[in-house]
């Protein structure tokens, strides 16, 4: 959940929220996604764990779109930002799919 604050508000944070609208726009609704997916798990794991798995694919999609987004060359800050909060939703999300898996019954955990 924190990771997908901090994406939401990343562009602002880092500085490239002015410069880069299109990167801008698409952290923020990605991680609002992100947010919204952890208060899920948090609140009633056991009806929205399944769509915990959404977030792997998010976090890959927040590491490549610094170079698919962006007018010009993105900075290094831009970069940074956006693999480290792409891993991190990545890993979490996996993370959190597997626990999911292997509390429901029947999942042979």
């Amino acid at each position: 959940m924190l990771t997908g604050a901090y994406t939401a508000v990343s562009p602002w944070v880092v500085g490239f929220a002015d410069a880069q609208p299109l990167l801008s726009m698409n952290n923020l609704v990605l991680g609002l996604i992100v947010t919204a997916i952890g208060l899920g798990l948090t609140g009633t794991p056991e009806r929205s764990g399944g769509i915990s798995w959404t977030a792997a694919p998010i976090g890959a999609w927040l590491i490549i779109a610094t170079w698919v987004t962006t007018v010009g060359a993105p900075t290094a800050g831009m970069i940074w930002n956006n693999v480290v909060v792409g891993a991190l939703s990545v890993i979490f999300g996996l993370l959190v799919a597997g626990m999911v898996m292997v509390r429901r019954p029947g999942s042979g955990g």
